[in-house]
This record gives structure tokens, C-alpha cells and sequence, in this order.
């Protein structure tokens, strides 16, 4: 290695002019190499020392001489009637290059051509070759290699290559051939001479220097490894006539983690180990080891490395935080080189090692030499020296005054070891991998006779996340202190060393700020959790040490008066959501031994009580936009799904939408100033109601949290004077004066609604929220304006969705409780029963509500049947059991042809009208399953329709047409024979099939004498086919009768 880099006058020459030095100053440097360059710039007589001292230069006159445009025609000629190389090579007809003919040594002009022709060909070769991938390279290299071909570019043909190449690339610059010099470098490792050659052009543009590293890198990527040697041939040439560029040649191969085995020599030439290579191993130092790496060069670094430290060891500076920080430096040096190269070390580089600990002053020198104790621990348990290994550890790890201890026993005792490895990733800021033997090792060797549970447990008491600095392990020292107790908590320390973590839960909880810290969260879950773990501890008489946080202290923090939500409410949510979830989970896959069961009944979900005083709207909206949703992030989806599953009837979309726009409304406002407007409402609704609108206008724009108060007034009071003669713009306002307060406070804003709105047998009745959600059906029970009033029949449908939600969820909770108000009487399949049963009613009395009455307007019917028709669309899609409940059950037959056209959900009872059809114990519901089976014919025409009405519609018109014994069709006949019609026009393929039914149906009920009473059933049946443009055998008889026939019109 030395012998590249050690002729010491050539590099100053080029440095030399390289900084535009004149020749004629410095006779005496060696220009031997530099020719061309020089006599580009200066004549023969101006320089007479060079043509004395070097015989080239009369050469170099003689080539200056010659026509340069006429030989380059001449050249441009040859390769316009030749083929080129890269012709050659295509087409497989390689001869092994021989030259014929040597020219003479004087004979430049021949000479020229043939290196012309020669660069031409390397350069189109490498263009081609290039585009394709490193194996195309290899094969072109290997080609060049094994025919001799392009000899015309080595000095074994022309020893004065070094100086015809100079001259032609950049003194003539034939650009005309497509050859550049840019052009030549860039294919120069394509032959094995790249290096002679890269000499040459690199000393005669020195000023290039740079763009000329650039160009050899770009081509790097192209070749494969085999021919990479080129590469670093051409850049050890390189820097061998300018040593003073190796700084800034080894920062670009650096940047491009490319060649490491020249960075690390070139590393050594630069004299900078230490600054280097903590450069390399502060980003991704894996490249630096791409490359098998010589030993040999391996031996040569860790020999500086290691006598730098001995040296600073023995010599220490002052101030002493300097001193440490040079050893930091060191040290994570070293553990970087431990780890990419597996040194081993002989004893007096792991003396000197060690001895740093007594150096160990800072956090940062103690934990860099534990990372280099740990990344040595299995060699030096491999090498008998464990007593060493572990007298080391204890000297850092010292349990009376340093969180390193609690960390680490941490780590050992919860059996977290890849956290270990985390640590020292941190540490080092570098991806290194510790040996999981040795950290075994170590950890049964330090286990028993240092850390206890007991001692781990009451030590993560005292963590205060906020004062906790982490040892500077992560960029926030929160993450360790939560982390240590969380994995602690899952590893059961706190139950095996008897300690509760209760308090210091609580404490987190009500000291808790925003953002919410990422940890908290899980931690918080996973003590609830382990409230009802026993972590192998199987026998009743040991007591489990976690309790949950009792239902007093929070009732009583909840039941305080609420200005803002603060973190704690939202945190105390979240416990309670997240500890009953986990109580009923244990409950049900529990039972399976008699302490489980006691854990379960000793720590009951929390009551309804409680859940019901929860002001739970407020606190997820302040979750969800706190900080633009940045504050609670970590812990609000699964606080959203929480909500969602305890309280689902507090979701919709239209919610969602007011909630979104409620933000862009004004800010809050006086209490004084909303009682006058609300007031002002009251007193004038009769006498001055343009007063009264006006000012519901400007409710409506205030935030639902000032109009909470009121909500008496506003719905109590105001609702059952406008339902009977209220304009329809005061109306309008109240309904969205209601949606504003149901999107802030639902379950207020529903119960007001419904004692507002209490029917005549219901007068002065109150409903209590348990009432009304144990039993749906009592939502009804309202005065029968709100039926045909659209506004407030939204209002009725929404309150309506949110009683039937929030029932399914409080009965089926209730019952898994074993609620006092269920208890002993309803199984989980009654109670199922008693559901679906419920919102069949729900839903029969709605369709009722759409029937056609007289004294109906009919715009005003219309939007009550498209609000109806949409929730029960919604109904559908979440349970397409009561879908088919509600059919099986029936309706107004007045209603079908609505229902299948406007509630898209409809589909799903082509599934199952064929068992309506069949239904033989109920020939109301086979009617009704025609009817309805007919009508999906119409609305969905297709295979699946197709083959109910072949298969089940058809048939069983068909049985019963022809089942009567009587002269004439029976009723129910006459009712379903007109479904005839429909299928006829909507399916082609039954037509004929319908024909023929009536025709026969005509013959069988054609008249003969003495059967008049026949007559009436033929003429039935000729109407019919009229409708389908068949002729009835006696037409002219049913025209001059002139018989009505019927239609498919639907009569209830």
C-alpha cells in the first residue's frame, strides 16, 4: 500500500499545475508525465529545458504537426466501411485481435489512426454495454480480454500511448467520431490497462481532477463484482499522482457506500482513523462491510485505533469533560469495530478497554462501556473469563445510584434481552447485534445475587416519568420510565414482588398532560388486564396484589361540576371502557378454576350508575379535537371503538356532519344573552312570531354548550306548541336547534324529546332513559302529529335509531352483568328473541305509518314514506335478519310496490320469498310472498329473479288455478292470476309457459250447456290474455260484454 502513494515529486508537480504554477519557474520538478499538457500551453523554445531533460518532447512536436482534420476524415471514412467492434461482438464472429502490420515508431499519422479507431470502438461498445446490466459487462470484459482486442490502446503496442492519448482527447478533441474524453474514462475499465491509462489522462488535465473521480463512480454501479478491482486500480492511480485529493475522493465514495476497502486506505494515507470512521458509523455503517475487507488492512487500523486510546488513556487532558469525551469518541469507535469486523482482542487491548471504566465519569462513558462489555461478552465466556465479565458489569452497573441499574435489572428480570440489544443500538446510534448467549450468560450469573421482584417492584414505584432522564436512551425520557413499568407489569414483577401499582396508576392518570403520551395508554390497559392475572400463581390463599380503582373515587371525581374536560376525565373514560371490556372477556372464557372466579367476582364491572353519569359525548369530542387531534391520538381510536361498543347510539353520520360544522360557528356566548333570546321565543310565538323566528335564527348559530342549559325551554316547552300550528320556518329552526344539541349532549336531547311529544294516553308521563331503552317500542307512544310533520318525524326517526342502538347494547350488557333488572329472567337466546321481536314492531308500526289515510297530503306522505324507507334501508344493511322477520310477518299489501322500488336493501328478500311462497301453513303469507316475489321480478330482472319466478311464482299460481273442484276460478285465484301478466312482460322465456297456463285454465273453465256459471271465469281469463296480446277463443263474446278485467294493483 505505502508503495502506491510514495513518489512524492510527481505529486508535486501536479499540484503544481494543478494550481496553474508556470513551468518555466520550476525546472526541476519531473514533467515526464505531463508533456502534452505543458506543450499545449507553451512552445518547444519557450521550455528548451524540457527538450533537454526529456526526449518525448520532439515526439510530442511532430504529432502537434500533423493535419488533424484530414486524418480525421480519413479515420471517419474507415468507420463509416467497416463494421464496428461492437458489430462484431453481436453477431459472435470474434478473431483474436494480431497485428499485421507494426508501424514504424516515427510513423505517427498510422499510429493516431489506429488509436482513433480504436477509442471509437471502445467508446460505442461501452455506451451499448452500459445500457444493458453488469452481466452484459462481464461478457464484454471477458471478450476484450481473452481476443486481444483493442490492442491499439496498450503500451505493448504503442509505448508512447501515454502521450498520443493526451493529445488526441484533449489537444484535438475529435468530436466529430462521437469521442470525448469524458466519453473515453467512462469506458477506460472495460480494459484490463485502465490504470496505465487513467495515469496519463488524470496528469495531463490536472484541473479535472474531480469530474474525473465523478465519471470512474458513476460507472462503478455497471460492473460486477469480479471487475470492480478495475475501479479501485484506476482510483489508486489516481490518487497516487495527487495524495492531497485522497480527503475528498474517500468523502465521495463515503456519500455513495461504494468500495470500502479503499475508504479504509485511503483512510489510513489521510491520517484521520479515529474522525473517519466516526463519521462512517454515525450513518449505516453496514456498507463499510459489503466488501470482504483484508485482514491485513483490518490489523493495520485496529493497531492505530487501539494505540490512540492507550495513548489517551495514559495522557489525561483537562479539563476532564474533555478528556471523557475523547474517550466516548474512542469507544464507540471501538464498539463499531468490534462489531463490523469480529475482532478479537489479545490481553493488553482488552486491558486498556476495561481500564476506561475507571474513567467512566459520565452516564454516556458508562453505558459506551457496557455496549463494548456486551458486544465482547460472548468471547470472553468463550475464553474463560467470565469472573471478568461480570466484575466489569457490576463496576457500572451499580444498584445504588444509578438508573442504569433499574433499567438493566429490569431487562434481565422481565426477560427482555432484545431490549439489551435496543439499548445499545441507541447508544451507539449504529445497528449492532449483541450475542444472545452471552447476555443468558450474564443475566443467570448477575440474576440470583443482585435483583429480587421485591426490590425491582418497589424501585419502579418511585419513577416519575416527568423527572425521569432515561440515561438519554430516547430522544423523550418518558418513553424508558413507561416502557420499564410496562414490560415489568407484563412480565408479573409487580404481582411476584407483591406490590399494587394502583396509586402510581392514579397518579399518571390525574398528573397526566397532552399530548397523551404513547405509552400511557397500553399501560393503563394492561393493568387492567392484570387486575385479573395471577401470572402462575394458582392457589387461592395468595393474594393478587393489583386492585382496580374504586368505583367511589370516580363517581365522586366525575360527579364534580365539569368546566373542561381535562386528560384525567378522558384517561378515567378510557380505564372504565377498558377495565369492563376486560372483566366480561374474563367472565366469559373464565369458570375454568375456582380462583379465577373469585378474581372475577371480587372485581365486578363497574355499574351503570356510573356509566350513565359520564358526560361520554363531551369527553369524545374534546378526544377527537383537542389539538386539531393531535393531543389524544395514541389512545383515541381505541377509546372511539370503546364508545362505539358501550354506547352505539350515539353515532351517525348526520352527528358527525353537525359536529364538523359546529366548529366554524361563533364562539361562546353570555348565559345572559341566550336566556334573553330563548325567552324571547317563548313570549312571542303566538301573538309575534316573526319575533320568534328571528330570534331561534340566532340560536341556531350559537354553540350547542350555551343553548345546554335551556334545553327544557327549547324542547319541553316549545315542541308541543309547534307541532299543531307551528310555521313551518319556526319548525325548521327548532329542528336544528335540536340536532345542534343532540350532537353535543344525545341522550338529554332524545329524553326531552319524547316527554315533549307524549301521546293523549300518555299526558303527563316522563320516561326515564332506562325505561325507554329496556323497551323501544314506548318511543311510539307519541302524539300522532309527529307522523306527518317531516321536520320533527326526522327528529322522531333519528331518537328513534337511538333508543333501538342503545337497547340491543344495554340488554345484551345488562344480561352478561347479570343486571339486577335482568336477573333470573331472560337467557341470552330469549333475550336475542326479545330484540328482533322488539324492532318487528318497531318497523310493522312505521310501514303502518306510511299507509294512505284520508285526510293526507299527499307531498307531505310522500317525505314521511322516503324517511321511513331510508331508515329501514339502514336497518337492513346492519341486520339483514329483520329484513326477513318484517316479510315473514307482512305488511300492506298497498305498500309492496313502494318498498321494493325505494328501499335498495330490498334485493335480499329474493333470498327468501321462496319460503313464503311454500309457506303452506299461511295462505296469507303465500299471497304476500307472490305479491312481494312479483314485484322483485319487475324491479330486478335477472337469473336469480328468473328462477323464482319459473321455479316457485309460476308453480304455485299454476296449483292454485287448478286445485278448485268448483265450476268457477276461486278468489285467491282471481287475486294471483294477474301476476301473470307481470311475469309474462318482464320474462320472455316464461311467456310461452304463461300462455299456456291460461289457455288451459280457458278450456277448463269454457262453458258448455248448462254451465253458465262458467262464464264469468272465461271471461277473466280472456282479459288476461288480452293483456298479454293473445286472442281469447270467444273474443268476440268478452267484447260485446265488454268486460273490465282486473290489473295487478295490490288491495290490503
Amino acid at each position: 500500500m505505502s508503495s502506491i502513494f510514495s513518489d512524492a515529486a510527481i505529486v508535486e508537480t501536479f499540484k503544481y499545475l494543478e494550481n496553474g504554477g508556470c513551468v518555466i519557474q520550476r525546472p526541476t520538478l519531473r514533467y515526464e508525465l505531463f508533456l502534452p499538457y505543458i506543450l499545449k500551453y507553451y512552445t518547444p523554445d519557450e521550455v528548451p529545458f524540457l527538450k533537454a531533460n526529456y526526449i518525448q518532447v520532439e515526439l510530442i512536436k511532430n504529432v502537434l504537426t500533423i493535419n488533424r482534420e484530414e486524418l480525421i476524415k480519413d479515420v471517419e471514412k474507415q468507420i463509416c466501411q467497416n463494421q464496428t467492434l461492437l458489430d462484431v461482438i453481436s453477431e459472435g464472429k470474434i478473431v483474436p485481435q494480431t497485428q499485421n502490420y507494426t508501424p514504424g515508431l516515427n510513423d505517427h499519422e498510422l499510429i493516431l489512426k489506429l488509436i482513433l479507431r480504436d477509442l471509437s470502438d471502445l467508446v460505442i461498445l461501452a455506451k451499448a454495454k452500459y445500457e444493458q446490466n453488469p452481466t452484459s459487462v462481464q461478457k464484454c470484459c471477458d471478450i476484450l480480454h481473452a481476443n486481444r482486442l483493442l490492442q491499439n490502446l496498450k503500451k505493448e503496442s504503442f509505448s508512447n500511448i501515454d502521450y498520443y492519448l493526451p493529445i488526441i482527447l484533449y489537444i484535438w478533441k475529435p468530436i466529430e467520431l462521437g469521442i470525448t474524453y469524458e466519453d473515453v474514462i467512462r469506458a477506460l475499465p472495460l480494459l484490463n490497462n485502465c490504470d496505465d491509462l487513467i495515469r496519463c489522462l488524470v496528469a495531463n488535465n490536472p484541473q479535472m481532477f474531480h469530474k474525473i473521480t465523478d465519471i470512474i463512480l458513476q460507472v462503478h454501479k455497471y460492473f460486477p463484482y469480479k471487475y470492480k478491482e478495475r475501479i479501485k486500480k484506476m482510483l489508486y492511480t489516481m490518487v497516487s499522482l495527487a495524495t492531497h485529493h485522497a480527503f475528498n475522493m474517500r468523502l465521495k465514495l463515503i456519500d455513495l457506500k461504494i468500495l470500502p476497502e479503499v475508504v479504509l486506505r485511503l483512510t489510513i494515507l489521510c491520517s484521520d482513523i479515529v474522525l473517519c470512521l466516526e463519521g462512517i458509523l454515525s450513518r449505516n455503517p453496514k456498507w463499510i462491510t459489503s466488501q470482504q475487507i483484508p485482514q491485513a488492512l483490518i490489523n493495520e487500523l485496529k493497531i492505530v485505533l487501539f494505540g490512540t486510546l492507550r495513548n489517551c488513556v495514559n495522557n489525561v487532558q483537562q479539563p476532564l469533560s474533555h478528556h471523557r469525551a475523547r474517550l466516548c469518541i474512542l469507544m464507540r469507535i471501538i464498539c463499531g469495530f468490534v462489531h463490523l469486523f469480529k475482532v478479537n482482542f489479545d490481553s493488553s487491548d482488552l486491558e486498556v478497554c476495561l481500564t476506561v471504566i475507571d474513567h467512566a465519569g459520565s452516564d454516556r462513558l458508562k453505558k459506551l462501556c457496557l455496549c463494548f462489555l456486551l458486544l465482547c461478552s460472548e468471547m470472553l465466556i468463550k475464553t474463560n473469563r467470565l469472573l471478568l465479565l461480570v466484575s466489569s458489569f457490576a463496576r457500572i452497573v451499580n444498584p445504588r445510584n444509578t438508573q442504569l441499574f433499574l433499567i438493566f435489572a429490569y431487562f434481565f428480570r422481565a426477560n427482555q434481552l432484545e431490549q439489551i440489544s435496543k439499548m445499545c443500538v441507541s447508544t451507539l446510534a449504529m445497528d449492532v447485534e449483541i450475542s444472545g448467549y452471552g447476555l443468558i450468560e450474564l443475566r443467570t450469573a448477575t440474576k440470583d445475587n443482585l435483583f429480587s421482584e421485591a426490590t425491582l417492584a418497589k424501585s419502579a414505584l418511585e419513577i416519575e416519568p416527568d423527572t425521569f432522564d432515561g440515561l438519554g436512551l430516547a430522544k423523550d425520557p418518558r418513553d424508558i420510565a413507561f416502557n420499564v413499568v410496562y414490560v415489568m407489569l407484563k412480565g408479573g414483577v409487580f404481582h411476584k414482588g407483591k406490590t399494587d401499582l394502583k396509586p402510581w396508576i392514579i397518579r399518571q392518570i390525574m398528573q397526566a398532560t397532552t399530548p397523551i403520551h404513547s405509552q400511557l395508554g397500553p399501560l393503563i390497559k394492561t393493568y387492567a388486564s392484570c387486575i385479573f392475572d395471577n401470572y402462575g400463581i394458582v392457589y387461592p390463599s395468595y393474594p393478587n396484589p393489583m386492585t382496580k380503582i374504586p368505583e367511589f373515587y370516580i363517581f365522586t371525581f366525575f360527579r364534580e361540576k365539569i368546566e373542561k374536560i381535562s386528560p384525567a376525565h378522558v384517561l378515567l373514560l378510557y380505564y372504565i371502557l377498558q377495565f369492563n371490556a376486560i372483566a366480561r372477556e374474563r367472565k366469559s372464557i373464565g369458570g375454568q378454576a375456582s380462583l379465577q372466579k373469585t378474581i372475577y367476582t371480587s372485581n365486578l364491572p363497574y355499574s351503570s350508575d356510573l356509566m350513565e353519569s359520564i358526560p361520554v359525548r363531551r369527553i369524545l369530542i374534546e378526544a377527537e379535537k383537542c389539538d386539531n387531534g393531535l393531543a389524544y391520538r395514541n389512545i383515541y381510536p381505541e377509546l372511539l371503538g370503546l364508545v362505539a361498543s358501550n354506547y352505539p347510539e350515539i353515532f351517525d353520520i348526520e352527528n358527525l356532519l353537525i359536529e364538523e360544522d359546529r366548529l366554524s360557528k361563533s364562539s361562546r356566548q353570555d348565559q345572559s344573552i341566550v336566556k334573553n333570546f330563548v325567552q324571547l321565543v317563548i313570549s312571542n310565538l303566538t301573538e309575534n312570531p316573526e319575533v320568534s323566528i328571528s330570534a331561534l335564527k340566532t340560536l341556531e348559530s350559537m354553540e350547542p354548550e350555551d343553548l345546554l342549559i335551556h334545553c327544557n325551554q327549547l324542547i319541553l316547552d316549545l315542541l308541543p306548541r309547534i307541532i299543531h300550528r307551528g310555521d313551518s320556518r319556526i319548525i325548521q329552526s327548532v329542528y336544528r336547534i335540536w340536532l345542534s344539541l343532540y350532537s353535543m349532549n344525545p341522550h338529554e336531547a332524545s329524553l326531552l324529546f319524547i316527554n315533549a311529544t307524549r301521546g293523549q294516553e300518555d299526558q303527563g308521563i316522563r320516561f326515564t332513559e332506562l325505561q325507554l331503552m329496556m323497551d323501544p317500542l314506548l318511543v311510539i307512544r307519541c302524539d300522532p302529529k309527529v307522523f306527518r310533520c317531516p321536520p320533527i318525524f326526522k327528529i322522531f326517526i333519528k331518537i328513534l335509531k337511538f333508543y333501538m342502538r342503545g337497547s340491543r347494547s344495554r340488554l345484551s350488557r345488562f344480561q352478561q352483568d347479570e343486571n339486577e333488572y335482568l336477573k333470573d329472567r331472560f337467557t341470552p337466546e330469549k333475550m336475542d328473541k326479545l330484540i328482533l321481536v322488539q324492532e318487528i314492531s318497531l318497523m310493522k308500526i312505521l310501514l303502518e305509518v306510511c299507509e294512505t289515510k284520508l285526510e293526507d297530503s299527499p307531498d307531505v306522505l310522500e317525505e314521511i314514506r322516503s324517511i321511513t324507507f331510508s331508515f329501514l334501508h339502514e336497518l337492513f344493511i346492519e341486520n339483514t335478519m329483520l329484513c326477513k322477520e318484517l316479510h315473514s310477518e307482512g305488511y300492506s299489501f298497498e305498500l309492496i310496490p313502494l318498498t321494493t322500488r325505494r328501499i335498495e336493501s330490498m334485493h335480499m328478500c329474493i333470498n327468501f320469498a321462496p319460503e313464503l311462497i311454500k309457506d303452506e301453513s299461511s295462505p296469507k303469507r303465500q299471497l304476500f310472498g307472490l305479491f312481494l316475489g312479483s314485484q322483485l321480478c319487475e324491479v330486478w330482472p335477472m337469473e336469480q329473479t328468473y328462477k323464482l319466478a319459473k321455479d316457485h311464482i309460476v308453480e304455485k299460481i299454476k296449483e292454485i288455478s287448478f286445485k278448485t273442484n268448483e265450476k268457477v276460478l276461486s278468489e285467491e285465484a282471481k287475486k294471483v292470476l294477474p301476476i301473470l301478466v307481470l311475469i309474462f312482460n318482464v320474462f320472455q322465456n316464461l311467456r310461452s309457459e304463461v300462455v299456456r297456463i291460461l289457455r288451459a285454465l280457458e278450456e277448463k273453465f269454457k262453458p258448455h250447456k248448462g254451465h253458465g256459471m262458467k262464464r264469468g271465469s272465461e271471461l277473466f281469463i280472456a282479459q288476461l290474455l288480452e293483456q298479454i296480446r293473445e286472442k281469447p277463443a270467444s273474443s268476440s263474446k268478452v267484447k260485446k260484454r265488454n268486460f273490465k278485467g282486473r290489473s295487478t294493483t295490490f288491495d290490503k
